[in-house]
């Protein structure tokens, strides 16, 4: 199943604020992941793996799989 971090986001029931926090971050930056305009870094997919118990890291990773994913296809 291919998700990506505002489907994650939205499922939970968050904010985007709520999201940065978790994450450690700024909205604004926040934000501008959510879109594909900025780049996570590895710490975020850790966050995310143990706050969303997600299997790995690599699943992590495809969660960032964003809009540019499908830009592209």
């Amino acid at each position: 199943m291919r998700f990506n971090l505002k489907n994650l986001r939205e499922s939970n029931k968050l904010t985007q604020d709520e999201m940065a926090k978790i994450l450690k971050t700024s909205r604004p930056n926040y934000s501008k992941i959510e879109n594909g305009h900025a780049e996570p870094t590895i710490e975020m997919a850790y966050i995310l793996r143990n706050k969303f118990d997600i299997d790995d890291v690599l699943e992590c990773l495809k969660v960032f799989e964003m809009k540019n994913t499908t830009m592209h296809q």
